[in-house]
């Protein structure tokens, strides 16, 4: 592009604003030689003074990153434009110009604690696939974090560049900025810009502008035709999405239910019974979530749900009238903080309504039956939308959810499980019976 193009527009909007930049794309596609080698000896040409922090995982891109950027400082087209800017003790790991600037280098389990606060602070694939599902190498990959965002000159006047191609749910993007995963991101929307180019054009390229440049949907048709994407995905696997098209979503070590969502396209009719169980809203947080269960020739199968955001009077209708379209025998409420409520209201309009009181600890009680929710099956092409956001929402279940991550349709379908246990153990077992025979 032009020098006046988009790219430089809002490049130097977004460093004149002091606002950090999250950058997801694709391995390969010369993030680090630009934002990591080429980026802190640019600076160093606009403003000689600057203190640069360029950290990563692997200590081996790290000094492979500064003597890259030692390279570009040293070479003659440089010395010939700009002159010779380095100090006489700099060094292979701590440049040093002749204006007081420094760029240092360091990794993100790196056990040393530099002294030295920073204008700039570049995170280049601060962390592994691996971080990811081992929870003390996840910790300390973000306590790294943690620790470089206080070394910084002015907490109003510095730069954090993030740039990494995506991992999962919990990764750094996530920790620092988009907050799905984790309670509270870093920092606030207004903070930062994404700039998100997956190897393959979708919704997710941000900003939307940068779309166009897109060529037959593909962001380089070179280096990353179809078919070199189609091996990368055969080798990839379930870490292609996250990787190559920039998606937020859990590898299959990071997901709550391992063994997938079971699904059929069998007829969704001719139930020998069915049962409701519904987590009520506690908070604007949670979910509404109730799951209409149905047994049919020894098996399990999840009928319809409610699941949205709306609160317990807005939904009471839609409960009251699937327990009657669905003729549902026994109908389990969770009444932890509703006793009133169900008391009051539900009790007189649901037939052989049971309130059912549950220990608070959710996340436990989910682990508990994780082992069996392969047994529930669900309906294919189902027409309620609500149902396939619920199938959507428990592909993406965290292992290690934080303490108000929403689990109400997790939670019902725990209910579930536990009811099944108790009352049809044969549906939820590996072992096979001849369903004819049985009493």
């Amino acid at each position: 592009m032009d020098s006046e193009g988009f790219i430089k527009t809002k490049y130097e909007e977004l460093l004149f604003e002091c606002r950090h930049i999250n950058l997801n794309i694709s391995p390969g596609t010369t993030k680090s030689t630009i934002i990591s080698r080429m980026f802190s000896a640019w600076c160093f040409v606009i403003d000689p003074t600057l203190f640069i922090l360029v950290t990563t995982r692997a200590s081996k891109n790290a000094e492979a990153f500064a003597d890259k950027t030692n390279d570009i400082l040293r070479s003659e087209s440089f010395i010939k434009i700009y002159g010779n800017i380095l100090a006489k003790d700099s060094t292979r790991t701590v440049i040093k110009t002749n204006k007081g600037g420094q760029r240092h280098t360091y990794t993100t389990l790196s056990k040393e604690n530099t002294g030295k606060h920073f204008n700039i602070i570049i995170f280049d694939d601060i962390q592994a696939f691996t971080d990811l599902v081992n929870l003390g190498e996840l910790k300390a990959t973000n306590s790294g974090i943690d620790a470089y965002l206080t070394r910084v000159k002015s907490k109003t006047s510095y730069i954090l560049i993030n740039c990494m191609q995506r991992l999962g749910m919990a990764d750094a993007t996530d920790y620092l900025f988009h907050g799905k995963y984790y309670e509270e991101p870093k920092f606030s929307e207004n903070q930062y810009e994404d700039i998100i180019l997956p190897a393959q054009l979708t919704e997710d390229v941000r900003p939307k502008e940068l779309a166009e440049f897109y060529v037959n949907d593909l962001f380089d048709p070179i280096r990353m035709s179809s078919a070199v994407l189609v091996n990368e995905k055969r080798k990839a696997g379930n870490k292609f999405d996250p990787q190559f098209l920039q998606k937020a979503v859990a590898s299959q070590d990071e997901i709550m239910y391992y063994d997938g969502v079971t699904m059929t396209s069998e007829l969704n009719d001719n139930y020998e019974a069915t049962f409701s169980f519904t987590d009520l809203k506690d908070t604007g947080e949670d979910s509404y979530a109730s799951l209409i269960l149905g047994i049919k020739q020894g098996k399990a199968y999840v009928i319809d749900v409610v699941y949205n955001k709306n609160s317990l009077h807005d939904n009471e209708s839609k409960l009251v009238q699937k327990t009657k379209d669905y003729k549902t025998s026994q109908n389990y409420v969770e009444s932890n903080s509703n006793q009133s409520y169900i008391d009051n209201d539900l009790t007189y309009k649901i037939f052989n309504l049971k309130p059912r009181y549950q220990s608070n600890n959710k996340l436990e009680r989910i682990k508990s039956v994780r082992h069996i929710f392969k047994f529930l099956h669900w309906f294919e092409n189902h027409p309620n939308p609500e149902y396939q956001e619920a199938i959507a929402h428990i592909k993406q279940f965290p292992f290690s959810p934080h303490k108000n991550y929403d689990d109400g349709i997790e939670d019902v379908a725990t209910y579930a499980l536990d009811f099944l246990q108790g009352h049809y153990p044969f549906i939820v077992t590996d072992v096979s019976f001849n369903v004819g025979n049985k009493n």
